[in-house]
């Protein structure tokens, strides 16, 4: 019995810290928003066949901010691979989902490792956060990244072959030029031992850059 509560602890500190690291990410790209007019990208990089994206994972977490709070809304995801390159691009990240309810002015953050998901832990946000459009979340993770290679991210890879590490970030940033909620996918190549970074946004509902 002990053994068992021993693996629950193990696996649950686990999860959270990888859940901290996924968050930090998502902090150090709010750091770095820079924004201006969309440009179509050039897609010439395709992942193929990748499990577990971010709208294919959303389903399952949302059953569990549901569970939380009935008036639970998607305010933000995060991702992170440690070891970036072409190939474990293509393996799933660890996410992280955050969910927020109106009703309560809490945020409940809900990790994904290795396939499994899991409710961490509530926080309490005394101000109103946008809901993700889930109707106008055209562009997945999968398709966010590769348009990040297109633009300069293999190139990124190829110079830092053992030490680049890659975030990704999907929430409400600004408004569009008539006024209403732009949701933005933000992917960002860091290499700490140097502070070199290679960052991009992405409209969610269209695939243009933003600049």
């Amino acid at each position: 019995m002990g053994d068992g509560k021993a693996v629950m602890t193990n696996k649950r500190l686990i999860l959270l810290v990888v859940l901290a690291w996924v968050v930090m990410a998502g902090v150090l790209i709010v750091a770095f928003l820079v924004t201006s007019d969309d440009v179509d990208p050039i897609v010439r990089h395709h992942l193929g066949s990748v499990v577990g994206t971010a709208k294919e994972i959303y389903p399952t977490t949302e059953k569990l901010a549901l569970d939380w709070r009935p008036d639970a809304v998607l305010v933000g995801v995060t991702a992170g691979w440690r070891d970036a390159t072409l190939e474990t691009l293509r393996q799933p990240p660890a996410w992280s989902f955050q969910y927020y309810s109106p009703g309560q002015q809490q945020v409940f953050l809900v990790a994904v490792v290795e396939g499994e998901a899991q409710g961490l832990r509530e926080m309490l946000v005394p101000y109103p956060l946008p809901a993700i459009p889930i109707d106008g979340w055209s562009v997945d993770s999968q398709r966010a990244v590769e348009i990040w290679l297109d633009s300069g991210g293999a190139r990124f890879l190829e110079r830092h072959p053992a030490d680049a590490e890659l975030r990704l970030q999907l929430r409400v940033a600004d408004t569009s030029k008539d006024g209403t909620p732009r949701l933005l996918w933000t992917v960002m190549g860091i290499v700490f031992e140097t502070n070199q970074v290679e960052t991009l946004q992405i409209d969610a509902a269209t695939g243009g850059l933003v600049r």
